[in-house]
């Protein structure tokens, strides 16, 4: 997760966390691309959870699915 905020926002983690609101960590979170690897490993915990092969298409399953695997709510 850091280094998907550093690539695609340029932010430190560990510099600015504390400085960011809640709102804004979980927006900025559940805004990474796609190819981020946090994307791709809530995607790998969804599979192995599930059994499903597919990517959630629709934007509020893969928010709840975020949710799930990071324990956020937005």
């Amino acid at each position: 997760m850091e280094a998907d905020f550093r690539r695609e926002y340029g932010i430190v983690l560990k510099h600015e966390l504390y400085s960011m609101t809640w709102r804004e960590f979980c927006v900025l979170l559940a805004g990474l691309s796609s190819d981020s690897r946090t994307a791709q490993e809530i995607r790998s915990r969804a599979r192995n959870d599930s059994g499903a092969n597919e990517v959630v298409e629709d934007p509020e399953q893969a928010e709840k699915a975020v949710a799930e695997v990071w324990g956020v709510q937005f």
